[in-house]
């Protein structure tokens, strides 16, 4: 009889499980006397072995596809995101704001800018068009003069499918993966005798949505297409064979057209056009790629736990973020923690991907966002972000021994250290600087590195009101130990003034004569060294002023921002010293 104790089945490795196959056999009486290395039942061992673990790995590549955190597979990741009632965002298209200036033949009363009319732009070197979506039409400001203000082009090439509906058919796949699918538009016509046409829009949010809702799903095929689902007459409006779809979309080009700002009138425009000009209000921006695999692991589950609702922060942040692709960073609080409370507001404050804040047609847009999704009563109000700049000083000592490379080329490989550093851990709402790690990394740059010496200090810019004597408040937030300015004037004064602290607490006011330093006022302003709160009352600054700097040496080496502080690091005020050591190990 078999003996199963010696039966084990945990080892998935190939010669483990060989091991395995041939201690069970042995423990057969038919095989007692085998050579299990020099006969056939080697080869069938080998055999059976590979099959065994073939089947393991398999299995353990199934097991990994069924769950959203070790599925690696785009189709797989897609797939278990529906569970969530989550589609993976498409590529999306820059878009830009213009105004349109035409001079036309004769005195028409008025002008229709088409849909889909071209604005043709260059961008290092390369063509490309963009187009607005809806047709405008205006009345002249002079006789033959028009002017079409602030138009909306998106960049991408206009493409067209139609369907015809057979079979109860319900989905159709828009073959193209370069869809944008926030530029879809689609009709469907009754049949190929009634030309009667209707608009179907994309539904957002199923509750709301009726058995005769002209409505149409987006969802992501596992060949990574997108197609478009209709209704049952339960949820949206059921097709009946013979409609005819008509499927019209921007092919998109993402990122890559982004910041464009140049633009020329294409030759579509449908009038005679004796001249014309283009007043560029913003530059392409907003386009980007489709979602990743990483990006759809991260949000299918965040998207799922709001259910498409605006009721915490992390509601908005994650709305925000998914639906306007024009965001870089974002700090959402509710008006109960702010400072001081404000009951009834969230507080968002969102850096764009071009600019140092938003835009007033970037927040009209959030706000369309949120309108139907945030809680009745509580009011979002955006504020500008906070710009926490620091001085990064970097005395760096290397042995020429142990590299090729010269001192001025490891000078800017350190530099690039400090600007990656910046990038992963700064540049975003509450991120902190942590001194050891940057001088960690700095150390790592280069094997010749033997140690490195790194000072810092925080400055603000002053955000100076020159029409009137306002209060002014700087917070740095970090417990600081000195504070200073650079020059700054005052109204009906051509003096160049300064600021510092005097270690008690008190801002004097001070100018210098021939290089001698004379006091103006003890008593400037004040400054809170724990909580890094500067207050400066009643002053005017003087339209001489050019930008005044605000510098604080901070108590600890490691800083935080808060709420709307983003913390950064330019490039202009990087300083790195290389020097080789010389010194030398003492002899004891």
């Amino acid at each position: 009889m078999a003996n199963t104790s010696k039966l084990r089945v945990t080892e998935l490795d190939f010669d483990d499980i060989k091991s395995n196959l041939k201690t069970f056999l042995q423990s057969q009486s038919e095989f007692t006397d085998y050579d299990f290395e020099g006969s056939a039942l080697s080869v069938l061992l080998d055999l059976l072995a590979y099959n065994t673990h073939y089947n393991s790995v398999y299995a353990n590549l199934v097991a990994n596809e069924m769950f959203l955190d070790s599925a690696s597979k785009r189709a797989s990741v897609v797939s278990l995101a529906k569970h969530f009632g989550y589609t993976p965002t498409s590529r999306v298209s820059p878009r830009a704001n213009i105004n349109l200036q035409v001079v036309v033949t004769g005195s028409p009363t008025t002008l229709t800018l088409p849909k889909y009319t071209t604005f043709t732009t260059t961008l290092d070197g390369t063509d490309y068009t963009f187009y607005n979506l809806s047709s405008l039409t205006k009345t002249p400001i002079s006789a033959n003069t028009f002017l079409f203000d602030s138009i909306e082009i998106v960049e991408g090439t206009p493409l067209s499918y139609r369907y015809t509906v057979s079979n109860n058919q319900r989905s159709f796949v828009i073959p193209n993966v370069n869809v944008d699918i926030t530029t879809l538009y689609v009709e469907v016509q009754n049949s190929a005798t009634d030309a009667t046409k209707h608009t179907y829009v994309k539904a957002t949010d199923m509750v709301s949505v009726t058995s005769t809702d002209k409505v149409f799903f987006v969802e992501e095929t596992r060949d990574g297409l997108f197609q478009l689902v209709f209704g049952d007459d339960t949820i949206g409006k059921q097709l009946v064979n013979g409609n005819i779809i008509t499927i019209t979309y921007l092919s998109s080009n993402g990122i890559t057209t982004n910041n464009c700002n140049s633009f020329n009138l294409g030759t579509t425009a449908g009038f005679t056009v004796n001249s014309y000009t283009i007043t560029l209000n913003t530059k392409a921006t907003g386009g980007k790629e489709r979602e990743s695999i990483e990006s759809i692991r991260f949000n299918a589950p965040k998207f799922f736990n709001t259910q498409n609702r605006a009721v915490t922060s992390e509601d908005y942040k994650n709305i925000i973020v998914r639906e306007y692709g024009q965001i870089d960073a974002i700090s959402v609080w509710g008006g109960d923690v702010n400072d001081p409370p404000i009951y009834g507001k969230v507080f968002i404050c969102a850096k764009p991907k071009n600019g140092l804040s938003l835009s007033d047609s970037d927040r009209y847009f959030i706000r369309q966002i949120l309108k139907n999704k945030n809680v009745v009563g509580i009011t979002p109000e955006f504020i500008d972000p906070e710009y926490l700049y620091m001085t990064v000083e970097a005395d760096t000592y290397f042995d020429p021994g142990q590299t090729s490379t010269s001192s001025s080329t490891l000078q800017s490989n350190i530099i690039s250290t400090i600007i990656n550093y910046r990038d992963s851990d700064l540049d975003n709402f509450d991120s902190i600087f942590r001194k050891s790690k940057l001088s960690r990394l700095i150390d790592y740059t280069n094997k010749a590195i033997l140690n490195n010496n790194i000072r810092t200090k925080l400055y603000k810019i002053l955000p100076i009101n020159t029409e009137l004597e306002v209060d002014y408040v700087i917070n740095f937030v970090n417990s600081i130990t000195k504070i200073y300015s650079s020059s700054f004037r005052l109204v009906g004064d051509s003096v160049d003034y300064y600021m510092e602290d005097n270690g008690q607490g008190t801002m004097i006011r001070y100018h210098y004569n021939n290089n001698i330093k004379v006091i103006d006022d003890l008593e400037f302003g004040s400054i809170n060294y724990k909580t890094g709160v500067l207050t400066i009352p009643q002053v005017q600054f003087s339209l001489l002023t050019d930008t005044c700097k605000i510098y604080a040496e901070q108590e600890i080496p490691d800083v935080n921002s808060v709420r709307n502080q983003i913390l950064t690091i330019l490039e202009s005020d990087i300083a790195v010293n290389v020097s080789i050591d010389t010194r030398k190990s003492l002899i004891r």
